[in-house]
């Protein structure tokens, strides 16, 4: 029998010419609807809930109770055609195992709780508002997650079908989205805004069940469609060491396409065979030593996308070779023999990384690319064995002390080991290795040098030829900005110049000279910083998250020059991690001898960062202040001691 019906709900008034949600005939679906959804498992998420209320519209409608109906809604509606469905909270709670902590730990609960299912699409529903005020605004938006053009925009651009074909709003808005709940369910994942809270016309309807009603047969309806089509399932992937074939099975009614589907080793596409449901490739041999992943996916001829598939495994070929290798096997007593150890298995590919290396003298070292360094004390002829498990070999160092001796030593600091450190004798430059070690050849007996290392104070040292020195260095600001991985976002580029100021000066070139001088001082005080452009070129949006995402970065400073507000200021989005901590620490940090005006924005791509996010304008473009390129290194320095701030007072505190 077919699944059909008619849903009617409220019309909008006579003063209002719009055609939101009008009643509508729905078309049946096919007799073999079922035959697809019994297999079918969603977890419904109704966002917000408990001590998060999420929109709230001008009469006091509430979108956490709007969206737990709509979420119970669509399970019925689901359930009645034979899905497996579960809903993440049935009633007003929220998941915070203590009352004020951050919204985070909520969502990440709602993760868990999904995975725990496996279900095929994972959604959370929402409604929308519009933080700047505007009452006329009311669109429908389905996000999709972060760089899932797979089964997570299969499942959203069917919803944004069912979207505009029955809630009267148009045609709807297809967005890629990183937010929290999105980027850490394993499944296929979509968050629907189908109408604004904030419009009151809309508000008004959503306080009905027959609009309430709607919606939830619109949701229904797109994961009807997305499903319908069949949903590839990957129901294994194994590595056939013995074999080297990489072997995926596939579950799907509908045939596969051979061109959409595909397997990748290590980031790169393997030519495979399908035969019936088992796909395999042939995996390159030898692989070398060290962690591997494949990823497969499949997609049928109706264009449906399986969720991708990973699997890690790690060769760890025993050593079968040892290499060594000695410049001066003979030096003056007391100095350091450098010795170059490489380990390679029986196919001659380095080892695993992290092998271990010992010598007979009770030094030891661990590989990196099949190699080691070990540092030896010149003493009297002698056989050292270098040993790596049961496999050893020998090399001979003695004592020549007709040899001139280097000046020899260390560089190391409180915080972490410095890397490439430039020690400056006069004109001469020498550069310490990877374990910062260094060696200079002179006559002289004592020199005097300075050392420079990206993070630290420079400092000048006395080095003695008659020991193994061991330089020091001090941190910038103790070390808090080691390792931080900072992206810095100038607004605009390229075919968006954005405004101009008075004298005709572009804001993209503004934010991209401050972008590129923060750059230079974050990279002094041992950060590392990222640009999401360098030049004057034109960038997504979507391509700016991507550079706070791959890897997660530590704080992203979106760095603009505005053309409306004629006053400094700094905006946070709400729910940003130490968001207004930052922009406390950046305001306190302004020349201008009072702190500046901060805000709560809702900005898209700050929103989409799941780090600390800030969106910066300290020089607006109506400014009657002079531009010159000493108003752009202070806007640089000021983010950038406002930075040092922040993360002192996280560290202050423990965070």
């Amino acid at each position: 029998m077919a699944v059909w019906g008619i849903l009617y709900c409220l019309s909008c008034t006579a003063t209002h010419d719009n055609a939101w949600y009008q009643p509508i005939a729905f078309p049946p679906f096919p007799d073999t609807i079922s035959t697809y959804l019994k297999e079918l498992s969603v977890v419904i998420d109704p966002g917000h809930g408990g001590a998060f209320t999420g929109a709230v519209g001008r009469s006091g409608l509430k979108e956490k109770d709007i969206n737990l109906k709509v979420a119970q809604l669509l399970k019925v509606k689901l359930d009645r055609v034979g899905a497996k469905t579960y809903l993440t909270r049935d009633k007003d709670i929220d998941f915070l195992p203590q009352p004020g902590m951050h919204p985070r730990e909520d969502l990440l609960r709602r993760t868990i709780m999904c995975d725990s299912l496996d279900p095929d699409l994972f959604i959370s529903i929402h409604h929308n508002a519009d933080e700047k005020g505007d009452r006329q605004l009311n669109i429908a938006k389905i996000f999709y997650k972060l760089d899932d053009t797979g089964p997570s925009f299969d499942a959203a651009l069917s919803l944004t079908h069912s979207f505009s074909k029955y809630l009267g709003l148009g045609t709807g808005r297809l967005m890629e989205g990183n937010y929290f709940v999105l980027r850490n369910v394993h499944t296929a994942a979509v968050l629907g805004e189908p109408s604004y809270l904030s419009n009151p016309e809309m508000e008004r309807l959503l306080n009905t069940e027959e609009a309430l009603d709607l919606e939830a047969e619109a949701y229904f309806r797109g994961i009807v469609e997305w499903s319908i089509k069949d949903i590839p399932r990957i129901m294994s992937l194994t590595y056939d060491s013995v074999r080297s074939l990489a072997i995926a099975t596939i579950q799907s009614r509908i045939p596969i396409d051979t061109v959409l589907t595909f397997l990748t080793l290590d980031g790169s596409v393997l030519a495979g065979r399908l035969n019936q449901a088992m796909f395999t490739a042939s995996i390159p041999f030898p692989l070398k030593n060290g962690m591997h992943c494949i990823e497969f996916v499949a997609a049928n001829s109706n264009g449906n996308v399986s969720t991708r598939s990973i699997k890690r495994f790690i060769i760890d070929r025993s050593p079968a070779s040892i290499q060594l290798f000695c410049r001066q096997p003979n030096g003056h007593e007391g100095a350091l023999a450098v010795i170059r150890v490489s380990v390679t298995d029986s196919f001659g590919l380095p080892v695993r990384d992290s092998t271990l290396i010992q010598a007979s003298s009770g030094t030891s070292a661990s590989t990196s690319d099949g190699t080691a360094t070990l540092y030896l004390p010149y003493g009297k002829k002698n056989q050292i064995k270098i040993s790596c498990g049961k496999l050893y070999n020998s090399i001979e160092i003695g004592v020549d002390d007709s040899l001139d001796r280097p000046f020899q030593g260390f560089v190391y600091s409180n915080t972490r080991n410095p890397q490439n450190v430039t020690i400056a004798i006069g004109e001469s430059l020498c550069t310490s290795d990877e374990n910062s070690f260094f060696a200079i050849s002179s006559h002289d007996s004592v020199l005097y040098a300075l050392v420079h290392a990206d993070g630290y104070m420079d400092t000048t040292s006395i080095l003695r030829k008659d020991i193994i020195n061991h330089l020091s260095l001090h941190p910038y600001e103790n070390g808090v900005l080691h390792g931080k991985r900072i992206v810095i976002d100038p607004e605009f580029g390229g075919v968006e110049p954005g405004g101009l100021t008075r004298t005709g000066i572009r804001a993209s070139d503004i934010t991209r000279e401050i972008a590129n001088r923060l750059k230079v001082l974050l990279k002094q005080a041992g950060a590392e910083p990222v640009l999401t452009r360098s030049g004057d070129h034109s960038i997504y949006v979507q391509e700016r998250i991507r550079k706070a995402e791959q890897p997660p970065a530590d704080l992203y400073i979106q760095v603009k020059a505005d053309s409306v507000v004629n006053k400094p200021y700094i905006g946070y989005y709400p729910n940003s991690r130490f968001g207004g901590l930052a922009a406390d620490c950046i305001s306190e940090s302004m020349d201008t001898g009072s702190p500046c005006r901060i805000d709560k924005i809702v900005n898209y791509v700050l929103q989409q960062t799941q780090c600390t996010a800030l969106s910066v304008s300290l020089i607006p473009l109506n400014s009657n202040e002079p531009l010159n390129q000493k108003t752009i290194s202070t806007a640089a320095e000021s983010i950038y001691r406002g930075i040092i701030c922040f993360y002192k007072r996280l560290q202050e505190h423990g965070k």
